[in-house]
């Protein structure tokens, strides 16, 4: 017991086991690895969001309302990012999408999934356009209580909210 509460430790290239009253914590030390796997990692997401771009611009008009359903929370979620280039690319989409949602009124946006966006979001970029995009998906929104119901999730909360997203809500 007594050995077993001594903290041990074992080094072996960039790991680092520490036993202490009977847990064991593996620690994982930041190595080159770690750096191309991050550059690997924003290279996949900005070859994601160029195949979501191409994806979108080949998709016809009677499916795009179903895409748009699924795609326009994910590409405001990915504006939390702290990668330029990443986030560059997430603006180019959206840019797409608002030339797509513009000639087209009856295409519904998910309203529902993009106020829970903007209630648990804390980035400020993330809910400035998730309040962007749930300000146009009210306008194309059929059934008031529908609206109403989103509408009344998004106020909850608003005395903490900036002046701007106060007047707009």
């Amino acid at each position: 017991v007594a050995r077993a509460r001594r903290a041990l430790r074992v080094a072996h290239r960039d790991v680092t086991i520490r036993v202490k009253t009977f847990s064991i914590v593996v620690d994982r030390r930041p190595s080159f690895a770690d750096a191309r796997c991050a550059m690997a990692s924003t290279a996949e997401t900005c070859a994601a969001i160029d195949r979501a771009l191409t994806n979108l611009a080949l998709t016809d008009d009677d499916k795009l309302e179903r895409v748009l359903g699924v795609l326009v929370p994910k590409a405001i979620e990915m504006l939390d990012t702290t990668d330029a280039v990443a986030r560059a690319k997430v603006l180019r989409l959206l840019s797409h999408i608002n030339k797509r949602l513009d000639p087209a009124p009856w295409v519904k946006l998910p309203i529902d999934a993009l106020v829970t966006t903007y209630a648990t979001n804390e980035s400020a970029m993330v809910r400035n356009f998730a309040l962007v995009y749930v300000e146009k998906a009210c306008g194309r929104v059929g059934d008031g209580a529908t609206r109403e119901r989103a509408i009344g999730r998004a106020l909850r909360g608003l005395s903490a909210r900036n002046a701007e997203h106060v007047d707009v809500l």
